[in-house]
């Protein structure tokens, strides 16, 4: 028994160092992987731990080569939507921040998330190569993350306010639950059940989700279609 768990062990070392490819730092690491990629819409990039420089560094630069090399234009992220927009403004031309001060609005923790030193050079790199590349197919940045619930709610009313100041009165009132809620510091787990009891309503009997369900205010579908945000 021994030798046969020795051997089966040799042989997963065997398997696993023939997968292995090394990397130098030289610019073809990643030439088969991007070969494997092919024409692929989507790729998707993990990582063993949060906030481990070299898990940073590279993922940062098969990115690179993913926007100037196979034509990808947008970069989601495990970010919240209203900090990672920010990001995203700076990189289209359409803001005066720097790379470092589109950052700024990653203000909960762990703050390290993305406002490291590994992000800020990918950000340098991929607004450089932007200014190179028509706006319609400026790379962009886009946080998927909902934990900024009351954050992501006064950057629509925001937007609301600027283009259709009738549209965010009524969004103010629709939403009235979860500003109670934020006002009575409820925490994001309280706050995002108001949202789970409306979830059998948003589905139709086929499954799909309603255009604008009626479970949900309708100030979170009256933005869509409009211009800017």
């Amino acid at each position: 028994m021994p030798d046969n768990e020795t051997n089966a062990r040799r042989a997963a070392a065997e398997a696993t160092r023939a997968a292995f490819e090394p990397l130098t730092g030289g610019s073809d690491d990643y030439d088969r992987l991007l070969e494997r990629i092919g024409n692929a819409r989507f790729v998707l990039i993990g990582e063993a731990s949060h906030g481990t420089k070299e898990f940073y560094r590279e993922r940062a630069r098969i990115t690179r080569r993913l926007i100037e090399e196979k034509g990808f234009h947008a970069v989601a992220v495990e970010a919240d939507w209203p900090d990672a927009y920010r990001v995203n403004r700076y990189l289209a031309g359409h803001s005066h921040d720097t790379p470092l001060t589109s950052l700024s609005d990653f203000e909960r923790f762990p703050l390290w998330m993305w406002r490291n030193q590994e992000v800020l050079e990918f950000l340098t790199d991929v607004a450089e190569f932007g200014a190179t590349t028509p706006e319609v197919r400026r790379p962009g940045f886009y946080g998927l993350d909902l934990y900024s619930l009351y954050g992501s709610m006064d950057a629509v009313i925001g937007y609301l306010d600027r283009v259709d100041p009738e549209a965010a009165r009524r969004a103010r009132r629709e939403d009235r639950d979860v500003v109670a809620a934020r006002d009575q510091r409820i925490g994001h787990t309280e706050a995002m059940a108001l949202l789970a009891a409306a979830w059998p309503q948003m589905m139709d009997a086929d499954g799909d989700p309603h255009p604008c369900p009626h479970a949900l205010p309708a100030a979170l579908c009256t933005p869509r279609g409009r211009p800017g945000l």
